[in-house]
C-alpha cells in the first residue's frame, strides 16, 4: 500500500495537473466564441454601459447648465 504523501502527490496530479494556471489567461480567449450564452452576457453588459454612460452625459449635462 502506498503511503499517505504518494496518494496525496497522486491526487494533486490528477487536480491541478489538468487545469490551466490562472495566470495563463491565453488558455481562455476564444473559449466562448461561439456561445451565444455567451453573445448574449456581453450584449447585455454593452447595453447597460451605454445607458449608464448616457445617464452620466444626462446628468452632466444638467449640472453644467
Amino acid at each position: 500500500m502506498s503511503s499517505i504523501e504518494e496518494r496525496v502527490a497522486k491526487l494533486e496530479q490528477e487536480v491541478f495537473g489538468k487545469r490551466p494556471s490562472a495566470k495563463n489567461w491565453r488558455t481562455t480567449v476564444g473559449k466562448f466564441s461561439d456561445d451565444p450564452f455567451m453573445d448574449d452576457v456581453i450584449d447585455g453588459a454593452l447595453k447597460s454601459r451605454e445607458e449608464e454612460r448616457r445617464q452620466l452625459k444626462d446628468s452632466d449635462d444638467r449640472e453644467s447648465r
